[in-house]
């Protein structure tokens, strides 16, 4: 299945890594990815695998201070 979203967009998937016993870093083995993101020119969206959303408009919030997920138009995160 290939994906297609506009031009200028990056989508980030992400697994978990820790620390292991002697100070190096190893992955996490887990089923699925740890968070998902998709940014566009507009927004940035972040949904982890703990069911925690984060979602910034970029153009009014560029440092990413207001996270907007929690009343962000159902329509809005169905469309991202």
């Amino acid at each position: 299945m290939e994906l297609k979203f506009p031009r200028g967009t990056v989508v980030h998937v992400g697994v978990s890594i820790r620390r292991a016993d002697q100070g190096a870093l190893e992955l996490c083995a887990a089923p699925q990815a740890a968070y998902q993101g998709l940014r566009t020119a507009t927004y940035k969206y972040v949904a982890y695998g703990t069911g925690e959303r984060e979602l910034y408009d970029l153009v009014t919030d560029p440092y990413e201070l207001k996270n907007l997920a929690a009343g962000a138009d159902p329509e809005l995160l169905a469309a991202l």
